[in-house]
């Protein structure tokens, strides 16, 4: 396989969620979006208009990716000082795969999640053809 040069980075970061301090690992991309760039920044979070919130930088999912991207992407320094190469490499399996082995399976199983979250938006009795 050819790995397909990519913008994206991967970022492996623990994020402790509230109340317990429960740590969690997160794989993340960043391709240097910040938040400001984003449409419909800020009225789509009017409570930090003119904050520095703006100037973070986006954080992506990275589990649709095809095989080939995921080859092209670097990995943040942060990253490598934070992991042993053995966590970066098990992260990046359990992400690349989560959604199945393949492109064609990820594909599919994203396409399920969608319809499956746009027929919960739908009224009752809505038909589809």
């Amino acid at each position: 396989m050819v790995p397909s040069p990519q913008a994206m980075r991967v970022s492996i970061e623990e994020e402790l969620l509230p109340p317990d301090n429960l740590a969690i690992v997160q794989v993340l991309g960043r391709d240097g979006t910040l938040q400001r760039d984003v449409a419909g920044w800020p009225e789509l979070f009017e409570e930090y208009a003119g904050s520095p919130a703006g100037d973070r930088e986006v954080t992506f999912t990275l589990c649709r990716y095809s095989n080939a991207d995921w080859l092209g992407m670097t990995v943040e320094p942060a990253t490598l000082r934070s992991f042993t190469q053995g966590e970066v490499l098990a992260y990046l399996l359990v992400e690349m795969t989560r959604l199945g082995f393949s492109d064609a399976r990820r594909q599919a199983a994203h396409d399920a999640m969608l319809l499956d979250a746009h027929k919960r938006t739908m009224p009752d009795g809505f038909q589809y053809h």
